[in-house]
């Protein structure tokens, strides 16, 4: 069964599944969650039994308008291409299917193995099936291993932002991103669970195991969500 567990004043849910399930398709192991002495959550991709294994937590509440900030440790413009970190909102099935009513902040080559790929994306995808999905990505490197990733989300529109250190300085901001004017009427508006995942990506480099073949951790030091 799925584990349930308070962290930072939240109920979250560690995924577990015995056969292979979305994305990748994967298999997701409770064990990979863990929170340390210090209130830190780690989220692993790990060998279990001969077998891959990735991570995800979500929220039993379901969360709206309001800004979401993430403090990341882990050298995530290095993570292996096969390899995603998604920190995202999600709809259950009250609120629409898949590729509708999400917000994601992921750090991923998405397969490329070309030193110029892209490896941190912003994708929004719409309230309704069949809107448009709006997305903006680039290549970063990183000054050290914490980051900090945020969205503020609002009737009209999402902003995304990534910022050097545990920090939300504007000195230390290195990609901010608007959603377009024109995407405010496809712009989701139901609340929705706020989930966070680490886990293998297999259609460009087919195989459930990250191409260097290494287990791998990054560790979320706090989440916040304050109305606006």
């Amino acid at each position: 069964m799925a584990r349930s567990f308070n962290w930072q004043g939240i109920e979250w849910i560690a995924r577990r599944s015995n056969e292979l399930e979305g994305p990748g398709p994967n298999k997701w192991s409770s064990n990979n969650v863990t929170v340390d002495d210090d209130g830190h959550l780690h989220l692993r991709i790990s060998q279990q039994n001969g077998q891959w294994t990735c991570a995800e937590v979500f929220t039993s509440q379901k969360f709206g308008f309001g800004r979401y900030v993430w403090s990341v440790e882990g050298a995530v413009d290095k993570l292996d291409p096969k390899l995603v970190l998604g920190l995202f909102t999600y709809p259950t099935p009250a609120e629409g299917p898949d590729r509708t009513n999400e917000i994601d902040i992921e750090w991923s080559k998405w397969g490329q193995t070309d030193q110029n790929a892209t490896n941190l994306g912003y994708t929004i995808y719409p309230r309704t099936e069949g809107g448009p999905i709006v997305s903006k990505n680039k290549k970063q490197g990183l000054n050290g291993t914490y980051t900090t990733s945020a969205f503020t989300w609002s009737p009209n529109g999402v902003k995304l932002e990534s910022y050097h250190g545990h920090t939300t300085k504007d000195e230390n901001k290195f990609f901010e991103w608007t959603t377009p004017y024109g995407f405010a009427n496809a712009c989701p508006i139901a609340p929705v669970p706020i989930h966070m995942n680490l886990w293998i990506h297999q259609e460009e480099i087919p195989g459930m195991s990250p191409l260097n073949g290494e287990e791998v951790e990054v560790i979320i030091h706090n989440f916040k969500f304050t109305l606006q």
